[in-house]
């Protein structure tokens, strides 16, 4: 099983759950007769029941024997009707014709169906294909006809008007890909994709059930083949592209007009302020040294002036990055426009890849530089700081342009292979110019703690066997990745390797990719070792690592065959696999173990088979195949099985420290298990403790509280009373003044009665002398009968009545008492 599965990297173990007894064992006829190989007939369909994640990459896949989705192959049921039709006499085709005749009409409409279905979003997704191939043609046109527009020359004056309408026709493509952006997010939302596509998905899922239950009709079948191989991928595709058309769609919006560049040149100014500060500084303080009397003053102000200038260049190249972005994306005529983005093309940098780490310094800017430069190396190294960071700097001499070009496309290598983990990036690239030289060039590379792996191997202690295989499977991961993108190294060396220190953790980062440059003319051998070409002075390859074939064909003169290859990695790859596990520690017992290898012409001899298999028990096996000289037809296949090889040595070791870190780390989770449970014990004691001293607490602030509660309810009382004492005297109060407003009220009363008394007695007197003076009148009228008509006739005729009437109801009223 482990020799199938290992032990590492992405693996899948499928169980199969069979309904039938359809396989066949074929031990017999294969080429490993231990196994227990079964092999199936064709058109066997399987159902995913469940999967499991094991964990190291392994997923476990439980799969069950379903029905035959296509009868037609069907050997059991289809195929065995048509043969028994054919077989008999006078049988006719005219079922079978039939049945195709029906399975293209329901093909047909379930194809119109998809159609419908997929109608919009097909549509949608064209749009905005052409939309956008058309603004690319548009925004090449335009950095074309900006270059020449910008061009000095009088004969491309004419180039201005044409750059003008390229500019007017990239516009009107802009417009036309925001109207198609809009279009389809206005029809996303309407017609609500991803429900359909949920939906779609659920109808799947049912049929796919369904089919593991019964049989599914023609046009079932036929509906759940075009739902996964037409449907379902467009909406996948589309929901997938839907985020993407937000984000484009909201970057038009955001870079609607061309970015202004006044930013730009502000901190340009104040770079170059900065930096006219740090020249005149750092002039007075040399001549401070010159003289003798340089002070802690002056030096002090000239690190602020570096650090000034640092941060300045920081800034602008920030900016000028964040600007060169938008002008690839939305307005390339930046680039002819304006100059600060034309950073290396008179150089002929102009490059996207090389323009992100192209950077305008100088090597004055970098303070703490310390050589670190090797005896027998050909460039200078350093290491220093920028601003606050660690880094290396490798020093190119070039004494011809073109060779500034080279190292621009080694720096252009790098950037494309900067994903891997295991190569060393490239973080600023700056020339400068040298009066001995036409150009100097520097490459910053990140400070890695653990430098080269050859002075990591000769440290002490000694690094263990296990991390040494660890860094060489990081070193084979680099090749491997250099190799897929159809390129070599050309120099895998100990000392190109870089090893980065996390505490106890190695990282291995593969560097200096000068030798990856395509090589031209005839090759030299240096003095120290190294071939290199005699007027661009390129160092393909070292002698002591170079494949035995381009050794030779470089001394020769075969130019074509001394070019770097992946076989040529791999052999460079043995010898450093051969030295980091074989070699002692001691810097003299490497020299005479080197001189043995180089007399031994390079391959394995007893002594160093020995060392090796010391080491590991197939590290000879894999020693032989990466020495084994290289050539004829069968090098790739030996380079495949090679790689194959150094994969599995160093998947086992991979497997064996991941063991190893598993041992370590069940260890240390027990002994954190035991902390941790020492320390819960601890809590626990601490708990209890603290919950008695709680509880007297509680139980004193309860009594203090009872002595309060007795003191405020006898303050309570008190109050109480005073309340009550203070309630009787206001009552009696307000009963005192009710009486006197009762009195007074009686008071009132009773002279109002004595008023009315009065007026009643008056008005009885009076009504007392009115019946007597009626009463004498009617007695007069007794007396006197001819008194009323005298009176009566002395009178107008309305007094007399009105008289008359009144001397009438006073007699009646006089007389009715005498009644």
């Amino acid at each position: 099983m482990q020799t199938f599965l290992g032990q590492s990297g992405p693996r899948t173990l499928m169980t199969i759950k069979m309904a039938e007894n359809s396989g066949r064992d074929v031990r017999d006829f294969s080429l490993y007769p231990g196994e227990n190989e079964i092999l199936f007939p064709p058109n066997l369909c399987f159902e995913v029941v469940d999967s499991f994640d094991a964990g190291n990459q392994l997923i476990m896949v439980q799969c069950r024997q379903t029905e035959t989705v296509d009868v037609i192959l069907d050997l059991n049921s289809a195929g065995n009707a048509v043969g028994a039709s054919a077989a008999k006499p006078g049988s006719s085709t005219q079922p079978s014709e039939a049945g195709q005749l029906e399975k293209a009409v329901v093909k047909r409409a379930v194809d119109e169906k998809a159609a419908d279905e997929l109608k919009h979003w097909k549509m949608e997704l064209d749009k905005m294909a052409n939309a956008r191939a058309l603004l690319c043609t548009e925004q090449a046109r335009v950095r074309l006809m900006a270059a020449a527009a910008a061009d000095e020359d009088e004969s491309l004056r004419d180039a201005v008007q044409e750059w003008r309408n390229a500019v007017q026709a990239r516009n009107a493509a802009r417009v036309a890909l925001v109207r198609a952006l809009d279009d389809a997010l206005r029809v996303h939302d309407e017609r609500h994709a991803e429900e359909q596509r949920r939906s779609l998905s659920m109808e799947a899922a049912a049929l796919q059930q369904q089919q593991g239950a019964r049989k599914l009709t023609l046009a079932e079948q036929l509906r759940l083949e075009c739902l996964h191989s037409q449907v379902l991928p467009v909406l996948d595709e589309w929901v997938k592209q839907i985020g993407r058309v937000r984000e484009e769609r909201e970057d038009l919006d955001r870079h609607a007009e061309r970015p202004s560049t006044d930013k730009l040149h502000a901190l340009h100014e104040a770079w170059l302020t900065a930096h006219e500060a740090f020249d005149l500084f750092q002039a007075r303080e040399k001549d401070e040294r010159r003289r003798g009397s340089a002070s802690d003053a002056a030096i002090q102000v000239t690190r602020q002036a570096r650090r000034d200038v640092q941060s300045a260049e920081r800034a602008l190249h920030r900016e000028r990055t964040m600007l060169a972005q938008v002008a690839a994306a939305h307005f390339p005529e930046l680039f002819a426009m304006e100059p600060l983005l034309q950073v290396g093309k008179a150089e002929g940098l102009d490059d996207d890849e090389i323009r992100a780490v192209l950077v305008l310094r100088e090597l004055s800017h970098y303070e703490d530089r310390v050589s670190i430069s090797a005896k027998e190396g050909r460039h200078e190294v350093w290491k220093a700081s920028y601003d606050g960071k660690a880094c290396v700097l490798r020093e190119y001499k070039l004494d011809n342009p073109s060779e500034w070009k080279l190292l621009a496309k080694e720096v252009r290598l790098l950037s494309q292979l900067s994903h891997c983990p295991f190569i060393a990036p490239v973080e600023a690239v700056f020339v400068q110019h040298s009066p001995e030289r036409l150009y100097l060039a520097y490459i910053q590379l990140p400070y890695f703690s653990g430098g080269n792996m050859r002075s990591w191997l000769s440290r002490e202690p000694a690094p263990e066997l296990l991390q040494r295989k660890v860094l060489l499977g990081q070193l084979c991961e680099a090749l491997r990745h250099v190799h897929n993108h159809g390129l070599a190294h050309g120099d895998v060396k100990l000392e190109n390797v870089l090893v980065s220190l996390e505490g106890e953790r190695a990282t291995a980062h593969l560097a200096n990719f000068e030798s990856a440059r395509r090589q031209q003319n005839s090759l030299s051998m240096s003095t120290d070792g190294r071939c290199f070409h005699p007027s661009y002075f390129l160092p393909p390859f070292t002698e002591l690592y170079a494949a035995p074939e381009i050794l030779k064909a470089s001394k020769e003169g075969r130019e074509r065959d001394a070019k770097p290859s992946a076989m040529g990695d791999m052999f460079s790859y043995g010898v450093c696999c051969l030295f980091a596990c074989c070699f002692p520690p001691n810097v003299e017992a490497q020299q005479q173990d080197i001189r043995r290898f180089r007399e031994d012409g390079r391959t394995l001899s007893p002594w160093s088979r020995d060392k090796a298999k010391h080491a590991d028990a197939h590290l000879p096996d894999l020693l032989e195949s990466l020495l084994a000289a290289g050539g004829g037809q069968g090098e790739q296949q030996q380079m495949a099985a090679i790689e194959l090889e150094v994969a599995r040595v160093h998947r086992e070791a991979a497997w064996r420290e991941a063991e190893q870190r598993r041992r370590q780390a069940e260890q240390e989770e027990a002994e954190e298990a035991l902390e941790v449970a020492l320390k819960q014990s601890e809590r626990e004691v601490a708990t209890k403790r603290n919950e008695i001293q709680e509880r007297t607490k509680v139980c004193k602030l309860e009594a203090a509280a009872k002595a309060k509660a007795q003191a405020a309810a006898q303050l309570t009382s008190d109050a109480n009373a005073a309340r009550a004492y203070a309630d009787r005297e206001a009552t009696q109060a307000q009963a005192q003044a009710r009486r006197k407003e009762l009195e007074a009220l009686e008071k009132r009363v009773a002279v109002e009665c004595a008023r009315r008394r009065a007026e009643a007695e008056r008005a009885e007197a009076m009504a007392t002398k009115v019946r007597d003076e009626l009463r004498d009148e009617r007695k007069k009228a007794h007396a006197m009968p001819d008194y009323w008509e005298e009176r009566i006739a002395n009178r107008s005729p309305s007094t007399a009545l009105d008289v008359t009437a009144a001397h009438v109801l006073r007699w009646s009223g006089c007389c009715r008492p005498t009644k």
